[in-house]
């Protein structure tokens, strides 16, 4: 018997089908890592999505937090902490005309100051004015218009707060703070400062008095009291009552 042709065999042997299970391994791979990363591009995506939200969601709280109390400092700090957002405002600003960025800027100057010093009558004059102006040229009022109810209801706060977003988005970065200072954006929060301490000033004062205004009265009662036990224990009671007057449980106590 001759040797055996190995070579002649393995020529002869159909190996299509482990061919095509090769290709089906493979395609369910590709098919798999198709997934995968359709999955991740997705969750990405999703996440991006997810961080914007929250991010927005910080931006109107870090808003409203400032019109509460519209500082120079608050207001710089909303700028530093959502660049992006402020960004956005200022290309708002820059797509206006010059003409209508100036005078929105000015309107902005004089209800910003005005408001800083209290003046609300004032503040409702122009900001009237404006809204007649705005009407008359056909434009839309819808900011002015808030800022003129926010300045009737006594919220100067929030009508300062918005003025000064203005100036912020119209005005170079570096001169925010200066026309802020010019304008003594901080003086009304100053003032506000110093009253809420003298207010918690007297408020500690009161009650210290009122401490001292009870303890008094106690030892008027106690005094008394004690007063009465003597002259009860010495048989006094021939028409005294054996009490001291106010006045001379003053004298004791004093």
């Amino acid at each position: 018997m001759g040797p055996i042709d190995y070579q002649s065999m393995l020529t002869q042997l159909d190996v299509s089908p482990l061919l095509q299970l090769q290709q089906v391994q493979a395609q369910k791979r590709e098919a798999g890592e198709n997934r995968a990363l359709r999955q991740q591009t997705v969750d990405i995506a999703r996440s991006k999505v997810a961080a914007d939200q929250a991010q927005e969601a910080a931006y109107r709280s870090g808003v409203d937090a400032y019109l509460k109390n519209p500082t120079s400092a608050a207001l710089t700090d909303l700028t530093v902490r959502f660049p992006d957002q402020y960004q956005a405002l200022r290309q708002a600003a820059e797509q206006q005309s010059a003409a209508v960025k100036k005078r929105n800027f000015d309107f902005a100057m004089r209800v910003g100051g005005l408001t800083a010093a209290g003046q609300a009558d004032k503040a409702i004059s122009i900001t009237e004015a404006r809204i007649e102006a705005l009407r008359t040229a056909g434009e839309s009022t819808e900011i002015s218009d808030d800022l003129l109810a926010a300045l009737k209801s006594g919220d100067l706060a929030r009508a300062k707060g918005a003025a000064g977003l203005v100036i912020a988005a119209s005005a170079d970065a570096d001169q925010t703070k200066p026309i802020l200072e010019a304008l003594r954006w901080d003086a009304g929060s100053e003032r506000a400062a110093r009253d809420d301490a003298r207010a918690d000033a007297a408020a500690v004062e009161t009650q210290r008095h009122n401490r001292v205004t009870e303890g008094q009265g106690a030892a008027r009662v106690d005094l008394s009291r004690q007063a009465g036990a003597r002259a009860a224990a010495k048989g006094k009671g021939r028409g005294k009552k054996g009490a001291y007057t106010n006045a001379q449980l003053d004298a004791l106590i004093s």
